[in-house]
């Protein structure tokens, strides 16, 4: 799952500043702000930041994008950024030089290594963080802070609230300093997750697409080389449950086409019906929360998302539309089905959209 908050946005300037200077000093390329040189063609590069255990960097060919651990932001040192950062980058340019079907660790990326002058270091970027950090010596602004840092922790554990309340402050403030950051109260975090994909997108997802909307969640298609994803951006909780949501839908709607299909076939008809159990699902989500919440309640809960999308998307205008025809008849079977449509709760309560769920 992505992450987005003021922490991990400057955090991520500070990745693309690493970056830019492995790939200019080291690489030897022509370095923009977001994109480099190679061979004669412009590439971009795009940094998130990621919470997943047991994984400190990921490479996406699919979308040039390189990840990176949250953990890193207050308990690495910055030479073992460095190397998670040349480890993916190496994982990039073996991409470039040889295209998918690869062995993520081979000859290819061990030549695309060599080639640049990256050592066991860097091949080995993958491991244990604390084996990573004693392996690297004379980083010591890095090393005061991590070890402030986690005494600091350590004392927010008591069970004197005042003490405690005063250690997370403090460890709070030393890392934004260092701009090895951390998740604040008042740091309102935002998270991303891609949810579904395919090669095509088609009238089955654009319906998921307009049904998530209705569940405090911001739906995004995502187009890379070949592939598309549908992501989601909201609280937590919310992102959660529109997973679920999104994989039952997905299997679902597809059981709903089967019963109809026999005498509606085609694309259009598919795509039609689709559409329909869009419409009837999304008006009685809607009646639901009105049933539930104020308007000015349900503005001031849109205001918020919005918020939260300009963090992982700052230059999301909407959502482009196709105009096609519509199987006036298949459109019409699509309303029924959807207005007979329930959500099987897949969350203990854990969200507030567990009252935006139709009754079943």
């Amino acid at each position: 799952m992505l992450v987005y908050s003021k922490s991990t946005l400057s955090f991520v300037s500070l990745l693309k500043k690493y970056v830019r200077e492995i790939l200019r000093d080291e690489v030897g390329v022509k370095v923009f702000k977001n994109r480099f040189q190679y061979k004669g063609f412009l590439y971009p590069f795009h940094i998130v930041v990621f919470e997943k255990r047991n994984t400190l960097g990921t490479f996406d060919h699919h979308t040039y994008q390189i990840g990176i651990n949250k953990n890193l932001m207050y308990s690495a040192k910055t030479e073992v950024i460095k190397n998670i950062l040349r480890h993916e980058l190496a994982h990039y340019f073996a991409y470039l030089e040889t295209g998918e079907g690869i062995y993520p660790h081979g000859k290819e990326f061990r030549s695309i290594c060599k080639k640049f002058g990256w050592d066991e270091e860097v091949y080995s970027a993958v491991g244990n963080l604390d084996h990573m950090n004693d392996k690297v010596e004379g980083d010591f602004p890095s090393e005061n802070v991590i070890a402030k840092v986690k005494k600091l922790l350590s004392l927010a554990k008591s069970s004197n609230i005042h003490e405690a309340e005063l250690a997370t402050l403090k460890a709070n403030q030393l890392i934004l300093q260092h701009n090895l950051k951390r998740l604040g109260e008042d740091d309102d975090t935002t998270y991303l997750k891609r949810v579904l994909s395919g090669k095509r997108n088609n009238g089955k997802y654009r319906a998921i697409y307009e049904i998530l909307r209705s569940f405090m969640v911001q739906p995004v298609f995502n187009y890379g080389k070949g592939i598309f994803y549908l992501e989601v951006i909201g609280e937590r909780d919310n992102v959660e449950m529109a997973e679920y949501v999104a994989h039952f839908l997905d299997f679902e709607l597809e059981l709903l086409w089967q019963k109809y299909r026999e005498n509606h076939r085609g694309i259009n008809a598919k795509n039609s019906f689709m559409k329909g159990v869009c419409e009837s699902f999304v008006e009685k989500i809607a009646e639901e929360k009105r049933e539930h919440y104020s308007k000015a309640a349900l503005v001031k809960m849109d205001k918020s998302l919005k918020n939260r999308v300009k963090m992982a998307y700052p230059r999301l205008s909407g959502v482009s539309s196709t105009r096609v025809d519509v199987s006036q008849e298949a459109k019409t079977l699509g309303k029924k089905a959807g207005a007979d449509l329930s959500i099987r709760k897949g969350l203990k309560n854990r969200s507030k959209l567990g009252l935006f769920l139709p009754k079943i």
